[in-house]
């Protein structure tokens, strides 16, 4: 067992108890091997979805407990796969071309190739079918059969279209479909029949590709949770649920509409925290019912890193997606380990997983990998292990608990109250409810009310017991986003110019981005954001630029500002001679941060705003990441109010600033009483007027 799972479940089970591998996954399931060699265990959704992102608590262990090395058939970063690519230009064995004209309606053009398949073809799913001409745009029904040297005729494709169109109006749309992918393709002939109605006939040339992937994986396609779907601005808003493990490389759609071209943009929740833009996808998604039918309906992503992802559709003025269902395309891992010896059949070897306990495993098996650029022995060896006939087949039984797992929290070692604090220091606090963990971490979400009155760099925030006990905690700044609204107070218009006022509904806010509800259909107009930043409070100018939307645009007018912390904003908007903006609401984007606590469950407090405390110090720290890296259940937390505990001179005589400042006002007051004594006796002594004057 490695280092890092030590420290990580140190006290698992009490000081005394030694910790084992398999104490540490709350599921398991059979494994079975079809012969001793390497054997490939494909992971299914279920698996994967009860892991962490990176797969890292997964183990497999044999018959007697003894833990088996592995390495991931799959990588889990897109692109990172070693690809040997074949290409066979295949012998045209016939062609046939005739044309069929109709009194209504324009003449078919029928066209049919048979061209030879190579005499030794590896596995069948590899090869793809690639149909190269020199027609600039065509739309073409497709028919393919495969022909064995022995056997029956096979349907290969029998309804299948290539196309290619003019190119879309955004980058990366992608309106051409030439490649055919063929999940047969036997010893013998192929024969391809096209059909179209354009006055021309095709005439292609063909050629067969296949890739070796060393590292890669199959696809499927797994359903994700819906979790809410709106309405807005013309535009269909989706925020899906993503389970850890799954690992999308691409989104797809199904629905029942006809006919539609729509804009698709997918945020990714993590990036989206403390980064300017959390998009991890773009595209046009479309579907055309024509002589053949013509669409795309996948797009593809970047490595997600949230637990939601967020899908934007714009509809404009075009009614909602029927019957719409958005699917994850996911790379499907795969482990490949060693099983010499093993007995074939159920209940070799075991595979433990789930938990978020255990860290990446660091085996010496890399060259059950292939790697690309491999020479000599290296390279021969890449080259058998991709051969699938070398590797054994491994199974998986049904999932059950593991009967040896630990259940208590992984990180009770760190649940331990600190020093305790002056309450009476801390203007404000709010109950937090702190529900039983499973690993011991809890996570409070801070508010906009919070952070109102807290210091920028949060060194002013406490979680402490009823016993004034204050408890660790770690602050993760980018913990989630959320949208507010602000107020027009106020909106002044000199002729050129108007100032619209936007009241905070708490003193000082931290946001990130600000978005403008207009009901015009077209604007472009200068603006500048000035706002009032605390402490100093002094006028700066956050953002300048120009607010613009075109006729066919529907979403709000948006603002990017970075992370400013203001007291004040004013939005001030150049008119020319245009009317001044109308504006239906304006709203912040504000990043929150999450604490992470390691404390047990019971009734605790936030304290917050002490500007004169230090920021605290909790060995925690040093443990980041290994608290980060287990799963965390939600803290519920009250209303932020006024600290009934609060005491203002106990501020002053908390700290060497707060003796300084009582010592300096005594000074001041002695000595204006000693002043005003000196006035009172010189006044008396002053002579008054002479007798008779």
């Amino acid at each position: 067992m490695n280092l890092a799972v030590c420290l990580l479940t140190a006290a698992i089970a009490g000081a005394d108890a030694p910790v084992t591998l398999r104490s540490l996954f709350p599921s398991e399931a059979p494994v079975a091997v079809e012969r001793p060699g390497i054997a490939r265990l494909e992971l299914p959704p279920a698996i994967l979805g009860a892991c962490r992102a990176d797969l890292s608590d997964l183990r497999i262990i044999d018959r007697a407990g003894k833990e088996v090395p592995y390495v991931m058939d799959a990588p889990l970063d897109p692109g990172t796969a070693a690809v040997f690519s074949e290409v066979a230009t295949p012998e045209i064995l016939d062609i046939h071309r005739e044309e069929e004209r109709r009194e209504t309606g324009p003449a078919i053009q029928r066209e049919k190739y048979v061209i030879a398949t190579p005499a030794a073809p590896p596995q069948a799913e590899e090869w793809r079918l690639h149909i190269r001409t020199n027609h600039a745009r065509f739309v073409r029904r497709l028919r393919v059969t495969a022909v064995p040297d022995a056997g029956e005729r096979i349907p290969v494709l029998e309804e299948g279209s290539v196309f290619r169109l003019p190119p879309g109006a955004g980058p990366g749309e992608r309106m051409e479909k030439t490649v055919i992918a063929l999940p047969y393709l036997p010893a013998g002939r192929l024969e391809i029949a096209i059909q179209g109605e354009e006055g021309f006939f095709l005439e292609p040339r063909f050629e067969l590709r296949r890739s070796r992937i060393y590292g890669g994986a199959e696809q499927m396609v797994v359903p994700l949770e819906e979790i809410s779907r709106r309405q807005d601005a013309g535009r269909t808003v989706i925020e899906l649920g993503r389970p850890a493990g799954l690992v999308p490389v691409a989104l797809r759609i199904r629905t029942t509409t006809s006919w539609f071209d729509r804009r698709f943009d997918v945020v990714d929740t993590a990036a989206d925290r403390g980064r300017a833009s959390g998009r991890i996808g773009r595209g046009r998604l479309f579907r055309v019912q024509a002589s053949a039918p013509i669409e795309d309906l996948e797009l593809e992503l970047a490595r997600a890193g949230g637990d939601r992802l967020r899908v934007e559709i714009l509809d404009q003025d075009s009614p909602p997606l029927e019957d719409l269902a958005i699917l994850a395309v996911v790379r499907q891992p795969a482990l490949l380990f060693p099983a010499e010896g093993a007995p074939a059949g159920p209940g070799a070897f075991t595979l433990l997983f789930g938990g978020g306990r255990a860290l990446p495993p660091r085996y010496d098996l890399a060259v059950l990998r292939p790697l690309a650029g491999a020479r000599g022995a290296r390279a021969i060896a890449a080259a058998w292990m991709s051969d699938p006939s070398r590797r054994s087949r491994a199974s998986l039984g049904e999932p059950r608990a593991n009967p040896a797992f630990e259940g208590s929290p992984a990180l009770a070692w760190a649940m331990r109250a600190g020093a305790a604090v002056d309450t009476r220091l801390y203007r404000h606090a709010r109950a937090v409810r702190v529900a039983a963990s499973p690993e011991g971490v809890t996570r409070l979400r801070l508010s906009p009310a919070d952070l109102g009155v807290a210091r920028e760099d949060l060194g002013d925030l406490r979680i402490v017991d009823r016993d004034a006990r204050q408890w660790p905690y770690l602050v993760e700044r980018a913990g989630a986003t959320e949208e507010i609204g602000l107020a027009l107070s106020g909106r002044e218009h000199d002729g050129t110019e108007t100032v619209y006022r936007l009241g905070l509904p708490v003193p000082v806010l931290r946001l990130d981005e600000i978005s403008i509800e207009a009901p015009v259909r077209f604007v472009d107009r200068p603006y500048r954001l000035v706002a009032t930043t605390p402490p100093d409070e002094n006028q700066t100018t956050l953002a300048r630029g120009r607010l613009v939307r075109r006729v066919h645009d529907r979403g709000a007018l948006r603002i990017p500002l970075g992370a400013a912390r203001v007291a004040s904003l004013e939005l001030r908007i150049e008119d020319g001679s245009e009317a001044p903006l109308e504006i239906a609401a304006v709203k912040a984007r504000l990043p929150l941060p999450d604490l992470f606590l390691t404390v047990p469950q019971g009734e605790y407090r936030l304290l917050v705003g002490n500007p004169d405390d230090a920021p605290p110090r909790y060995e925690l720290e040093a443990v980041r990441d290994v608290v980060l890296a287990v799963a965390s259940v939600q803290a519920r937390g009250e209303e932020l109010a006024a600290n009934p505990d609060y005491r203002m001179r106990a501020r002053f005589g908390a700290s060497p600033k707060g003796i300084e400042t009582v010592s300096l006002w005594i000074v001041l007051a002695g000595a204006v009483v000693v002043l005003g004594a000196l006035t009172l006796r010189l006044a008396r002594r002053e002579p008054g007027p002479p007798a008779g004057g």
